[in-house]
């Protein structure tokens, strides 16, 4: 794909209508189906590399710790980057109870993959709560467009085997595919180069449906099943001695959902959808495992234009089950917790001097935890000319607290006793009565293309936190925990922090020659002052270049160097990224790739209390029939 022709693909997670990526007032990346193939990115975490101004941690063989735009940092439960809202065709896969994303059990066929749309930045006016610093909207092939059989087999020093089949077939006007998935990872290793005993193994099932009717509308339906089988060495406190328990264990996780969506396209240019998915995840890990189920239904309609503009109106419903396993120093209260959020949401665009257009936004919603919230947004796009164009934003968005940080009591760590006195247990402790944390943010940005040699695309923003959650340290007390008198040296959390970030991305792709490119992208990140010493534990610089070139149709190189500068608060030094893929058709059924990953060093450490990554090499063949 051209660079010209990068610029105009259609998006739709912008405005929750398709328009085209260089029209669109927001800051948006488009990952394509083509770009993840010969990144050679062997998830959709490894991906997001490509995309300046996500941060990106890979802790161990299994977990990423993933953001936009800062607070990459452990959260209260020990979770990740609870600012970011991630969607697979519309289904959100952001866990409540945790307020993050479980990246270990978000695989995917990454061939089914048609593309991945970035938003930096919030969408609260349309996707609502926890749509604050970034919107990942991951969009699959139609089943249309896999037609046929394929195999796929790997193996590799890290990811030890994959193999993966897909069949699809058309019957009259619908069309169907599945899929299934089996593969074994190595481990990660400790800082001595010995094996951190994390390996993982999957298994995974999927179908999927289209049937399109120009009368009837299209209707789509999709389901997946994994099973995911994590390795860990997990460290427990407990209140008895020897006060801290170390054991091997394997976290077996269930995954599975069912979404189903029904669109028609009106002749008048309107358009009506509905959407509903069920999502199941059962997850046993050792501390505090959880089984989250959640219902969704959604109604969306775009009105035909008119002298007004463009309006869109939906509605939805949601109704999330979470069921929590209580733990020797570990417990919810409730440990189940049923919990729905009703919606509503307007968006119209307008023109304005007849080139520019101005997009006014506001989603309303009532949720179980903290009532209503409101999200409004203000877009404004100006196209200079065919080549240059101007885009500015102010919108306001939030993140609602987990149902750890509200109802959590965790004890984090147990010292012995002191002569004859009491062990002493750090504990945090939840806090019902949180409210939600607020962002208003300022967005500028600017787009460039000078036909199809090069492209330009640079944002500004400026962010401001509110009613932030911070942990304040109590006084310590005596008291019976879980059966067991000890001293207890208690962690609160509250609302109440605030400041600023600030900073700016840019991505730029150059045309070579006809057979070469480059791509470039850099971000910065800075953080004001916070009341309360809060860090956003992201890196300030962060850079990535990236050289693909065809030798000829049958043979392709890409080559990516990732830079990410250092985390003063984490104690996490600044390190690089060497990823290579090479790929060679001999014949168009036929598809030869090697690759290698983090080339650079023998291992590398990219996040605080992680493991080391490993260098490591695969090969892949696949075949169509």
């Amino acid at each position: 794909m051209s660079i010209e022709e990068l610029m105009k693909i259609e998006v739709t997670s912008a405005s929750k209508k398709t328009q085209p990526l260089n029209t669109a007032p927001a800051a948006i990346t488009v990952i394509t189906h083509d770009d993840i193939k010969r990144s050679g990115a062997r998830s959709l975490a490894e991906a997001l590399r490509l995309v300046p101004g996500i941060q990106i941690a890979r802790t161990t063989q299994n977990y990423y710790a993933i953001t936009a735009r800062g607070f990459n940092n452990a959260n209260f439960d020990g979770s990740f980057g609870n600012k970011l809202l991630v969607l697979i065709d519309g289904r959100s896969i952001y866990i409540p109870y945790t307020s993050t994303v479980y990246w270990e059990v978000a695989d995917l066929l990454l061939e089914d993959v048609d593309r991945i749309e970035v938003i930096r930045g919030p969408g609260g006016s349309l996707y609502g709560a926890n749509a604050v610093n970034g919107v990942i909207n991951i969009i699959t092939r139609s089943a249309a467009a896999t037609q046929g059989g394929l195999l796929i087999g790997s193996a590799g020093t890290l990811e030890l085997e994959r193999e993966a089949f897909r069949y699809g077939w058309k019957q009259g006007d619908a069309a169907f595919r599945i899929f299934g998935k089996h593969g074994n990872d190595g481990d990660s290793r400790l800082d001595d180069g010995s094996r951190a005993g994390d390996g993982r193994n999957l298994n995974e099932l999927g179908f999927r449906s289209d049937i399109s009717d120009s009368k009837h509308g299209s209707l789509m339906f999709q389901g997946n099943y994994g099973r995911f089988g994590i390795n860990e060495s997990d460290v427990t406190p407990i209140l008895t001695p020897p006060y801290q328990s170390i054991d091997a264990v394997k976290d077996m996780i269930t995954a599975s959902s069912l979404v189903g969506r029904w669109q028609l396209d009106d002749k008048a240019g309107g358009q009506t959808a509905i959407q509903a998915y069920y999502d199941l995840l059962d997850y046993p890990y050792t501390n505090s495992g959880s089984k989250t189920t959640t219902w969704d239904l959604d109604f969306q309609r775009q009105f035909p234009q008119s002298k007004f503009g463009s309006l869109i109106v939906g509605m939805g419903y949601r109704f999330v089950d979470n069921d929590s396993m209580q733990e020797p120093t570990q417990e919810l209260l409730p440990p189940r917790r049923r919990d729905t959020t009703f919606s509503l949401f307007a968006q119209n665009q307008s023109t304005v001097n007849k080139v520019d257009t101005l997009t006014l936004g506001l989603k309303v919603e009532h949720n179980t935890y903290t009532g209503f919230e409101y999200q409004p947004s203000v877009r404004y796009f100006h196209p200079v000319d065919a080549s240059h164009s101007w885009w500015g934003a102010v919108s306001r968005a939030v993140r609602t607290p987990s149902q750890t940080e509200l109802n959590d009591h965790l004890v984090t760590a147990v010292d012995p006793p002191v002569n004859s006195g009491l062990p002493t247990a750090y504990e945090s402790i939840g806090n019902p009565n949180l409210v939600s944390e607020h962002l208003i943010a300022n967005e500028i940005g600017y787009r460039m293309q000078a036909g199809d040699r090069i492209s330009l695309d640079v944002t500004a923003f400026y962010n401001i936190y509110t009613d932030l959650i911070y942990m304040v340290q109590g006084d310590p007390y005596t008291s019976i925990e879980f059966g067991t008198p000890v001293t207890v040296i208690p962690t609160y959390l509250r609302n109440g922090e605030h400041g600023n970030v600030f900073g700016g991305e840019l991505e730029t792709k150059l045309k070579l020659n006809r057979r070469s490119r480059l791509t470039f992208g850099y971000s910065y990140l800075c953080q004001d002052h916070f009341s309360k010493d809060t860090s956003i534990d992201s890196p300030r610089h962060q850079a990535f270049l990236r050289f693909s070139n065809d030798f000829h149709h049958k043979l392709k190189l890409d080559a990516m160097l990732y830079w990410y500068g250092d985390i003063p608060s984490l104690g996490v030094t600044s390190y690089e990224k060497l990823d290579v893929h090479l790929s060679w058709k001999p014949d168009e059924f036929t598809e030869a790739s090697l690759g290698g990953q983090d080339l650079l060093h023998r291992q590398s450490l990219q996040f605080a209390n992680s493991y080391a990554i490993p260098r490591s090499i695969y090969f892949q063949l696949s075949r169509r029939f």
